[in-house]
């Protein structure tokens, strides 16, 4: 099987890269709960480590983990550690998660290659029921709707269904496939387009997740009870399209230092089921330093440059700051 890191330069995809310095900017802001170079961080590092380099680099960060089940490859994995300070862990999440110490605080983005699945849903049932309030909690899962099938399948289908081949029904079935008995009652396959799949796919994340945290607060203390407080929802496509879901576990006498976070603060802070969607313009590096001369800007719409869109203009004001740089190095 071809792993996805042998197929895609992550450090290079444009909209992910946004993304990532995006969140290195939310998690920043988790120092009134600690001092957040204390904290600890776990992710799927891949070969290129790029959330760990800047994680490190930007927020000061030295207990990095990064669980990687392609233990064939291990060798390579640890040739390409940037850092002295990263860990690996060479085993399923759903191995890795459940054997850590939760009592430490931590920033945990699970950066999946595939759709939500029973074993996503596995990994945020375990973030529920162990991490501690101050935890920061990010899942990205692709979101991109069912692919219609081949003729061949279309037929297999209708043999199954004995009735006509309709898309919407194929998706909703491959869905129930992947979740079996998660999918609200009231999802339709007609749901399942490239607007709706992200939406479905955030209902059954925070469904899982305040489903396990109503069990674990049935043995606490009013005080001590957790919510998970939604501060991330972005839609993004680079190839396929991505769903990001992060918030914030929060017990009821720490929600003051939730608060002095002050996420509210940051552009793209999504608090319900409305995405920020980052939408990547196509500009020159010349077009770029022009917008740039005229940023930030209370009102995008005065932005506007001859030959440019304003499509293009609103969305790179939308996301200038984090907007990734690229240039060639030749070494001799």
């Amino acid at each position: 099987m071809t792993r996805s890191y042998e197929r895609i330069n992550y450090a290079l995809r444009p909209a992910k890269a946004i993304e990532r310095r995006m969140l290195c900017e939310t998690f920043g802001r988790l120092y009134p709960f600690q001092p957040v170079d204390s904290y600890g961080y776990i992710g799927f590092g891949s070969i290129y480590f790029s959330d760990f380099q800047l994680i490190h680099r930007n927020l000061g960060i030295n207990d990095l983990l990064s669980i990687e089940r392609d233990e064939d490859n291990a060798k390579r994995f640890e040739m390409n550690l940037p850092y002295g300070c990263i860990s690996m862990d060479f085993r399923e999440s759903g191995v890795v998660l459940p054997t850590l110490n939760w009592n430490k605080r931590r920033v945990v983005w699970l950066d999946y290659d595939g759709t939500l699945d029973t074993d996503v849903l596995a990994d945020a049932a375990t973030l529920a029921s162990k991490a501690t309030s101050g935890t920061m909690i990010v899942f990205s899962v692709n979101a991109h709707p069912v692919a219609e099938p081949t003729e061949e399948a279309r037929k297999i289908t209708e043999a199954k269904q004995g009735a006509p081949f309709r898309l919407a029904d194929y998706r909703l079935s491959k869905l129930q496939e992947n979740l079996p008995e998660k999918i609200p009652t009231d999802v339709t396959g007609t749901m399942l387009d490239m607007k709706g799949t992200p939406q479905v796919l955030r209902r059954v994340l925070l469904g899982e997740i305040n489903a396990k945290l109503a069990v674990r607060n049935g043995s606490l203390p009013d005080a001590e009870q957790l919510a998970f407080v939604q501060v991330l929802h972005f839609v993004y496509q680079d190839g396929a399209q991505m769903l990001t879901l992060g918030g914030v576990l929060v017990a009821k006498q720490e929600l003051a230092m939730f608060e002095a976070c002050r996420f509210g603060e940051l552009p793209f802070y999504r608090q319900d089921d409305r995405p920020f969607p980052i939408k990547v313009p196509c500009l020159t590096p010349r077009e770029m330093h022009q917008l740039n001369s005229f940023l930030p800007s209370d009102d995008p719409t005065q932005l506007k440059r001859e030959g440019i869109p304003d499509a293009d203009v609103k969305r790179y004001a939308e996301v200038y700051r984090y907007f990734p740089n690229y240039s060639e190095i030749v070494f001799a």
